[in-house]
């Protein structure tokens, strides 16, 4: 559950080498106008765990902006990525 709580703080999830060895992700969910998710921004097969704590925040922000043009209030509610 802290897990879920810090992604939702953060905007992204990380996937580090939790799927297949070597291979490590990022990915932040675009939301539509009632804030609901619609897809997301997935950086994958990142070569460390230093580039995922990187780009994650790159990623969220990302995926921020598209939301916003699609009519979410991103800066009003938690993320909610289910």
């Amino acid at each position: 559950m802290k897990e879920i709580e810090q992604c939702r703080k953060d905007w992204f999830a990380e996937d580090l080498e939790e799927t297949a060895p070597g291979l490590n992700a990022v990915a932040s969910p675009v939301l539509d106008h009632n804030n609901s998710p619609i897809g997301y921004i997935i950086l994958l097969g990142l070569s460390s765990a230093d580039a995922a704590h990187r780009y994650g925040p790159l990623a969220a922000e990302a995926a921020k902006a598209l939301s916003r043009q699609l009519g979410a209030r991103v800066d009003t509610a938690p993320v909610d990525p289910t």
